[in-house]
């Protein structure tokens, strides 16, 4: 398997990972409105709990090396830093992620209450947002289909619309665009620069 098509395959992983934890029998407890009805809940699946927060967790790092792997494929590309940059919001907001649903699983009343810390999950919020439209940028200088790229900026932009509104955002929603893109590089051929910037580039 190419580079490229195990870029590919750990972003549908990382994705399914992501879905997997969010629409579990346990997340019923994220739409349950009664705090006490909540916790019953979460006391009573202690174990699965647990393992919905490992595969939360395990989702956003594995799509974070996933698209790691694709920047390294992208560096031909002009202007192919900005990949990287995407990568470290991204990356850097999956270990905030990961360390959030770790308080979250060891600790389910501080969750239910509401008094674990707030930052990690919104720089985490934030962070891939931003990650995630700066990445877009630069795949729409590839040879996969422009829509991808798009889909990063435009989806990067709604939900941040979305998460100044209503002050929170389903982190499960990020996944949605990481998954046709793994689907996208494991299904494209060989993903290389697109010629008409390369062209530009060789006129320079």
């Amino acid at each position: 398997m190419g580079m490229q098509r195990t870029a590919g395959s750990m972003l549908i992983f990382g994705s399914i990972l992501f879905f997997i934890a969010a629409f579990s029998p346990i997340a019923q407890v994220f739409s349950e409105p009664d705090a006490a009805k909540k916790l019953e809940i979460l006391l009573n699946g202690r174990i699965d709990w647990s393992v919905d927060q490992i595969f939360f967790a395990f989702g956003a790092l594995v799509t974070a090396v996933g698209l790691y792997i694709t920047a390294n494929h992208l560096r031909t590309i002009p202007g192919s830093g900005w990949a990287f940059l995407g990568v470290a919001e991204i990356g850097i907001g999956a270990v905030l992620w990961s360390w959030d649903v770790y308080l979250r699983g060891i600790d389910p009343q501080a969750f239910v209450q509401g008094t674990l810390p707030a930052w990690p999950f919104m720089a985490y919020t934030v962070l891939t947002q931003a990650g995630l439209a700066t990445f877009g940028s630069v795949l729409i200088r590839s040879t996969l289909p422009h829509w991808v790229g798009w889909v990063l900026i435009g989806g990067a932009l709604l939900f941040f619309l979305v998460y100044l509104i209503f002050k929170d955002m389903p982190p499960f929603a990020y996944y949605i665009l990481t998954l046709p893109t793994g689907i996208m590089l494991v299904i494209r051929k060989e993903l290389k620069l697109e010629e008409s910037v390369a062209i530009t580039s060789s006129c320079d």
